[in-house]
C-alpha cells in the first residue's frame, strides 16, 4: 500500500493568504479532504493520512513530522498562492537532492492539475520550503490559484471547480504511484441535471463530504438498508450514486 500525507496549509490562528471574502486555511483544507476522498473512493492500493481534518494550527515541523513518523511514500502539501497580479497554478519540490519520485509526482501532478482545471500553468518551480526540506519522502507543495486575484477568486469560489483541482491532484498521484482504478471517473455529460444551481452544488458538497456520506449511509441502514451498505462505505466502493439512491431510501422509510 502507498502510504499518502496529504496536509491543508496554515489553520487555527495562521489564516494564510485572504482574499475576497475567502482565507487560504479554508480553501486547503476543503480542497485536501476532496483529494482523500477522491483517492479513497475511485483508487486502489493507497492509504491516507490527514495532517489536519479541522481548523487548527500545526508547526511547519510538525507537518513533516507527521509524514516522517508514519514512514509516508508521499507528502503533498495543498496551498493557495496571493498577489493580485498573479494567477493560475504551480507547484514546487525541494532545491535540493531530491529522489526520483519526487520529480516524477511533480510531474504528473502538475499535467493533471491543468487538464482538470485548464488553468494558467505556472510551472514546475523548486524552493526552499520548510515543509519540504524537512522530509524523508517524496514531497510536492502545490499552489492552486491567487486568492486575491479577481479571476482566479471567482474559480475558488465555486465548489464544482474545486472538485476539478482536487481530482487533478488526486489523478496525479495515482498516475505517480501506479494506483489502479476502482471505476471509471464520471464523466461531464454523464451528471445528474438540477433546475436549481443551489441544490446542486448542496448535493456536491455533500458528496465530497465523507462525514455526509457517512450520516447518509447510518440513517439508512437505521431505516432499513442493508448493513453492506455501510461495507462498502468503509472500503471506499460505495459510489455518488449509491449515496443519493441511499438518501433517497431513508427519506421514503422515515416517511411511510
Amino acid at each position: 500500500m502507498v502510504k499518502i500525507v496529504i496536509d491543508a496549509g496554515h489553520g487555527g490562528h495562521d489564516p494564510g493568504a485572504v482574499g475576497f471574502g475567502m482565507r487560504e486555511k479554508d480553501l486547503t483544507l476543503t480542497i485536501a479532504l476532496k483529494v482523500q476522498d477522491i483517492l479513497i473512493r475511485d483508487y486502489i492500493g493507497a492509504i491516507v493520512k490527514m495532517t489536519r481534518t479541522s481548523d487548527v494550527y500545526l508547526p511547519l515541523a510538525e507537518r513533516a513530522k507527521i509524514a516522517n513518523v508514519w514512514g509516508a511514500d508521499l507528502l503533498l502539501s495543498i496551498h493557495i498562492n496571493a498577489t493580485p497580479s498573479g494567477y493560475g497554478y504551480e507547484d514546487f519540490i525541494y532545491t535540493g537532492t531530491v529522489n526520483a519520485t519526487s520529480i516524477a509526482t511533480q510531474n504528473e501532478i502538475n499535467a493533471e492539475v491543468i487538464k482538470a482545471t485548464n488553468w494558467h500553468n505556472r510551472g514546475k518551480k523548486r524552493k526552499n520550503l520548510q515543509v519540504l526540506r524537512d522530509s524523508k519522502m517524496a514531497a510536492i507543495l502545490t499552489e492552486s490559484g491567487f486568492i486575491d486575484n479577481p479571476n482566479d477568486a471567482v474559480l475558488l469560489k465555486n465548489d464544482k471547480f474545486l472538485n476539478q483541482v482536487a481530482r487533478g491532484h488526486a489523478n496525479g498521484i495515482a498516475k505517480a504511484f501506479n494506483l489502479k482504478a476502482k471505476v471509471e471517473p464520471p464523466k461531464e455529460d454523464e451528471e445528474l441535471k438540477f433546475s436549481s444551481p443551489a441544490l446542486k452544488s448542496e448535493t456536491e458538497t455533500s458528496l465530497a463530504s465523507k462525514a455526509h456520506r457517512q450520516i447518509i449511509v447510518a440513517a439508512a441502514v437505521k431505516a432499513g438498508a442493508h448493513v453492506s451498505w455501510a461495507e462498502k462505505l468503509a472500503n471506499g466502493t460505495l459510489t455518488d450514486a449509491d449515496v443519493l439512491g441511499l438518501a433517497v431510501k431513508y427519506t421514503v422509510a422515515v416517511n411511510k
